[in-house]
């Protein structure tokens, strides 16, 4: 139970220590992400796969053309709903895995407020429109991860194996695991640790994601003896996104008894 105990607090400074040296490795990964988002808006300018730039009266144009809301002649409030399904395979030493996430979500919600003159009133400009709307870009909420039991796969512990034979017992976190008598010396010099990973050994990875990549926009648009419309707008947009990564190893040590590696990192 004590050595039980010694690797749990081992794992929970060991995600600490994990999670600071390697925060910048997300950098890329990160910058592909946020740089892509889908054509969500209305139902209408979803279902033309957003190519409706060149279509007038449609609350999407607060995102996409503001000119277009030149086209109103009456107010209008309008919300969507979406839903998405998303889907995942992941192998590992010919071991596949197969997840399901489904997400509801109100993709755009918004108002269009129109002043619009009637056909018998005098005047060049016909009026305009202002509108708001909240648009969502892009939605990251799925899970996925790995498993494998095969013998002979590597653990996580080689990697500190290899530290250790290196430049010895380092210290902060990095020397938990000696200290948890996970890795100890070897006769002849050396390190090595303890459990027989090549006897019995199951490891999984589990990654949810979730996050939203949205934008609230303002925009008017004029119209010109129903000839010219022009308009303009303003965005502010936001992302939230959070990643919780958890990695488990499970072996039977040199006693036969049962043993539980958990690191995690959360982003």
């Amino acid at each position: 139970m004590k050595g039980f105990k010694l690797i749990l607090s081992l794992s929970a400074l060991a995600a600490f220590h994990i999670n600071d040296v390697k925060a910048q490795s997300g950098y890329v990964e990160d910058a592909l992400r946020f740089s892509q988002y889908g054509s969500n808006g209305t139902a209408r300018i979803t279902s033309l796969g957003g190519t409706g730039n060149s279509l007038g009266g449609d609350l999407s144009n607060i995102h996409n053309n503001p000119a277009g809301l030149g086209f109103y002649q009456n107010s209008e409030f309008s919300f969507t709903a979406g839903y998405s399904d998303w889907n995942a395979s992941t192998s590992l030493l010919g071991q596949t895995e197969n997840f399901n996430k489904t997400n509801f979500s109100l993709p755009n919600l918004g108002v269009v407020i129109s002043r619009a003159k009637g056909p018998l009133e005098v005047g060049d400009w016909r009026g305009g429109s202002f509108g708001i709307s909240i648009n969502r870009q892009a939605t990251y909420n799925n899970d996925f991860g790995y498993f494998s039991n095969q013998f002979d796969q590597g653990s996580i512990l080689d990697y500190y194996v290899d530290v250790y034979n290196d430049i010895g017992v380092p210290g902060g976190t990095d020397g938990l695991f000696f200290d948890a008598f996970l890795i100890n010396p070897v006769s002849g010099g050396g390190y090595d640790y303890s459990p027989n990973a090549t006897l019995a050994l199951e490891k999984t990875e589990k990654v949810q994601n979730e996050g939203t990549m949205s934008q609230i926009g303002f925009s008017y648009g004029g119209n010109y003896k129903n000839k010219l419309f022009i308009g303009a707008s303003i965005g502010i947009n936001s992302i939230s996104y959070s990643s919780t990564k958890t990695y488990d190893e499970e072996f039977l040590d040199d006693n036969n008894q049962t043993s539980l590696l958990v690191l995690y990192k959360k982003t």
